[in-house]
């Protein structure tokens, strides 16, 4: 944990914005219970799986100072409206998201693509006219994230899949990159 908040006040200061509105305590209280349960033997992390344990919780923390610098920055975020907003939750194999895609083909909806969720800030030396477009540099990043896990070969023991272009296919598991 206290791994976490020094990687946490790191990008607070990269960012420029206060640690305490950017993690306030409730914020770093959910974190420590979650790292409380993530040691516990019950939760069953093998040893070669607790960096990418760590890597997730890293990008979590960079990407809320990240935001909280956009916000400070673009103060329009904070006064859009949001009305009747749609939340798909479900268990697996229920039809969530070929739900989600299919009301992301209507232009009344907006839905964020997997790229943006793993980095919804544009990195700085990008232009905001590059994003959602092919240049879009966050997808590869995603792509080099989801290839560096070895996704395919992994799940190659459950399915047959294979990496083609930006996507890894699989019966039954497309992971889509820029949809």
């Amino acid at each position: 944990m206290v791994q976490l908040t020094k990687r946490g006040e790191h990008f607070a200061r990269t960012n420029n914005v206060l640690f305490d509105d950017v993690y306030p305590a409730n914020v770093l209280e959910g974190l420590h219970h979650l790292v409380a349960a993530l040691e516990l033997p019950e939760a069953r992390i093998r040893d070669d799986r607790k960096a990418i344990v760590a890597f997730g919780l890293t990008r979590l923390l960079r990407n809320r100072a990240r935001l909280a610098r956009e916000w400070q920055s673009h103060s329009a975020i904070r006064t859009e409206r949001i009305t009747r907003p749609i939340f798909i939750v479900g268990i697996n194999r229920t039809g969530t998201t070929f739900l989600h895609r299919r009301l992301n083909q209507d232009p009344q909806f907006w839905a964020a693509k997997r790229y943006e969720m793993n980095e919804p800030v544009m990195p700085d030396h990008i232009s905001l006219g590059a994003a959602f477009t092919k240049s879009d540099p966050r997808w590869t990043h995603y792509a080099d994230v989801l290839k560096a896990l070895d996704l395919a070969r992994r799940f190659s023991g459950i399915h047959r899949a294979a990496w083609s272009g930006r996507r890894l296919y699989a019966p039954a598991v497309v992971l889509l990159l820029l949809d």
